[in-house]
């Protein structure tokens, strides 16, 4: 009995076998790694306005968070806005350059804004986000979405304690993003997330 004849069954089913594989292999990959990646895109050209509603977690339960964001600009800049809500003078190191990202933003006033991140992408596909760190010059403020003053309510971090504000924040308000760049980049587009797989993406005029 040849080789073949002995081992048909298993031929003929090594295909499904290895499909099946590539399945399973397929699930694990959506289960564990897709909502790690910015998958769900909302793309807007600047100025129009997207908005975001999206379920989110944390000690004191489920929540959704139901935003409404507009860039309405993105530009050089050679201030940053402070922790103090003010712009003071600003550089990033040797070999970069500064951009001010200008956005409107309106939610709920209970509503947990704090946690937003926000990045520019250029033309060659790099990606800078945005930090309160890595300035010569001035220290940013902490969310790029948000005005130091009126930071709203927070995700409560203890079990059975609710979310709290120590600066409330009204219902609609403008802010900027000051981002480092490297000295060469052209802005192509402005990424805005909270929980990933779901983010924004503001496409920039060409420069």
């Amino acid at each position: 009995m040849s080789w073949v004849r002995r081992n048909r069954w298993g031929l003929i089913l090594l295909p499904v076998a290895v499909l099946l594989a590539v399945v399973a292999s397929s699930s694990r990959m959506v289960h564990f790694w897709y909502p790690y990646g910015p998958h769900d895109v909302q793309g807007v050209a600047l100025g129009e306005t997207v908005r975001l509603s999206q379920e989110w977690q944390d000690r004191s339960g489920k929540h959704v968070r139901d935003v409404g964001v507009t860039v309405t600009a993105v530009e050089p800049t050679t201030v940053v806005r402070d922790y103090n809500d003010e712009d003071v003078p600003g550089a990033g190191p040797g070999g970069t350059a500064l951009w001010r990202v200008e956005l409107d933003l309106k939610a709920p006033t209970d509503d947990v804004i704090l946690g937003c991140q926000l990045e520019i992408i250029d033309t060659q596909g790099r990606e800078f986000p945005y930090s309160s760190t890595g300035l010569q010059q001035g220290a940013v403020k902490s969310s790029p979405c948000l005005n130091s003053g009126a930071v709203g309510p927070q995700a409560a971090l203890i079990e059975g304690r609710g979310q709290e504000s120590d600066t409330p924040r009204p219902e609609s308000w403008s802010t900027v993003a000051d981002v480092i760049t490297a000295g060469d980049a052209v802005p192509e587009r402005v990424r805005i997330w909270w929980e990933h797989p779901t983010v924004i993406e503001v496409e920039l005029p060409r420069r």
